[in-house]
């Protein structure tokens, strides 16, 4: 804030400047002069103490303002210049509040392991919109290339190992791609080609000097054609994962041959002539789509019946999906007297299943009678629930929620300011109300702590008389009634200062608000709000920035949502 009066670094006069930090200089300089000098306002020596304080605060606010080129949120001219020590190449595009973010990520990387975990939750931040999970290239799928001579298993030898002609050393001595890491990104339905490619591509200059010098990695796209190779898709050859895990053929039809007796390897040429067998072959197959079987299947086993064996899943039958499977009237599935069916479903029954009463059935290896049943999904699967179901927990369940200050509409208090890094205090006894939407709340939770992030002004001569205190509110919102004035639910607590340095010191400091008696929440019927009151009495200042609220729920007993 400018200031014009005597304290004030402006020639001219405009008003009183009490409270400055020249004042506190001027102030200390005239008491080490003791009282053998004149120290009035126009006297030599309160004039040449003026000036002292003036040219010695003023070199203390350049050194505290190039200080802040060492913090990420606040540094301007070296912004450059640490891009540069960082490896960061902005668009000319990016702003300087977006070039801050990136620096500030990159910083708060140093001191931590890059391990799965950490590169996981590095890449959530960098990629928040596309980042979807991160693919391990496993030791039974690794392409592995080995010398000549070489025995290890799973290796494909390279009979000729090429040769430098000046060093007259190997080219290819092995390689394995154990070491590779595949991040898979989804685009979403309302995000463009170019900011999908732009957020995806981000990555590279932050994981190149973050992961191991022994790990190669790439991203890939995720899509519909996972599982599938097609031709004629624009990203299916492009950058979009197509292979869905290794596979085997359990049965070998009688009439056909192998295209390639000796197995496909990578960089394998694909010929005409094993296309065209792979052509014929595929017409003769029974497998149809959109079509009917115009022959007859004959079944040529004594007994009449079709065996799968072989996989690694003997017995197993796969169809594909979207596929049917129909028995007409009258058919019976039947299984041997000895043997226990088990049925398995990935995904969801879109029909009907009845078990019926005092018989025993065996679902996801739990036996169950009558009306009993335990069901479990795997991944991937969904358990469907009927109007008014909702999932009950076998034991009450916590949650902890984030609340940006700085996103927060209304605030109601008077001095009360948003800013774009949170709500900026009063530095009165004025309360802020902070309303807590449903969206923020779990109905039938209780309410252990609310925890506030805030930083204080550096500023300060003497600790608050009054220190910022927080409290719960609550009132009953009814259909034709008054709207009632809000109560505390939670008496409100204070914040107690360790030492006026601490305070002083611009860290974020955390003041946690945690009720005698935590209220059970009620979002159907009541509405919820934090009551902030900021520092006030002797020694306090404005400009106190609140930046966000943890809430903690727990006694959670369900997930019935309003």
């Amino acid at each position: 804030m400018p200031n014009f009066g005597r304290f004030g670094t402006s020639p001219e006069r405009y008003g009183r400047s009490r409270g400055s930090l020249v004042e506190a200089i001027v102030t200390s300089l005239l008491a080490a002069r003791g009282t053998a000098y004149d120290h009035g306002d126009s006297s030599f020596v309160y004039i040449e103490a003026l000036a002292y304080a003036r040219a010695i605060e003023a070199a203390w606010s350049a050194t505290r303002r190039a200080a802040n080129q060492f913090d990420p949120q606040r540094m301007d001219e070296f912004i450059p210049r640490w891009e540069t020590i960082l490896g960061l190449h902005p668009a000319a595009s990016d702003t300087k509040v977006a070039r801050r973010t990136q620096i500030a990520r990159k910083w708060a990387r140093f001191g931590k392991a890059p391990n799965p975990q950490n590169t996981y939750d590095f890449l959530k931040q960098i990629c928040p919109n596309v980042f979807s999970s991160i693919a391990n290239t496993s030791s039974a799928d690794a392409s592995t290339h080995i010398a000549a001579g070489a025995t290890i298993p799973g290796g494909i030898t390279v009979a000729a190992e090429p040769v430098d002609p000046v060093t007259n050393t190997k080219l290819i001595t092995w390689s394995s791609s154990v070491g590779h890491v595949a991040f898979v990104m989804l685009k979403p339905a309302w995000m463009t080609e170019a900011a999908f490619y732009a957020e995806a591509d981000s990555i590279y200059q932050f994981l190149d000097d973050w992961l191991p010098a022994w790990v190669t990695y790439r991203w890939v796209r995720d899509g519909s054609m996972v599982g599938k190779f097609i031709l004629d898709d624009a990203h299916n050859l492009d950058n979009e994962r197509f292979f869905a895990g290794p596979g085997s053929y359990a049965v070998a039809p009688g009439d056909f041959t192998r295209a390639n007796g000796a197995g496909w390897a990578a960089n394998a040429e694909l010929t005409a002539a094993q296309c065209n067998q792979i052509d014929l072959d595929h017409a003769a197959s029974v497998n149809r789509t959109g079509g009917s079987i115009t022959g007859t299947v004959n079944v040529t086993t004594a007994a009449g019946t079709v065996t799968v064996e072989g996989g690694a899943t003997p017995g197993a039958l796969e169809w594909e999906s979207g596929s049917t499977t129909t028995f007409q009237s009258g058919s019976t599935l039947t299984w041997a007297a000895a043997s226990v069916p088990t049925i398995a479903c990935a995904s969801e029954w879109t029909g009907v299943v009845t078990l019926s009463s005092g018989t025993a059935h065996l679902i996801d290896g739990t036996p169950v009678g009558g009306l009993s049943a335990k069901l479990k999904t795997a991944s991937g699967g969904r358990l469907q629930l009927g109007d008014g179901d909702f999932p009950t927990f076998s034991a009450n369940r916590s949650r902890v929620l984030c609340v940006d200050l700085a996103a927060i509409e209304v605030v109601y208090g008077t001095g009360w300011l948003q800013q774009v890094d949170g709500l900026r205090g009063p530095g009165t006894a004025n309360a802020g109300t902070v309303p807590l939407g449903v969206r923020w709340l779990h109905n039938g939770a209780k309410l252990a702590s609310a925890a506030i992030y805030f930083t204080p002004a550096s500023t300060h001569l003497a600790l608050p008389a009054t220190p910022l205190a927080m409290g719960i509110t609550s009132r009953l919102v009814a259909a034709g009634a008054a709207l009632p004035a809000r109560v505390l639910v939670s008496a409100a607590t204070s914040y107690a200062p360790v030492t006026l340095a601490d305070y002083n010191n611009g860290r974020v400091k955390v003041f946690t608000h945690t009720p005698a008696a935590p209220p059970t929440l009620n979002t159907q019927l009541r509405e919820y709000a934090l009551q902030v009151v900021d520092e006030n009495g002797a020694g306090a200042l404005a400009g106190c920035i609140f930046h966000q609220v943890v809430l903690t729920f727990d006694t959670i007993p369900d997930m019935a949502f309003p």
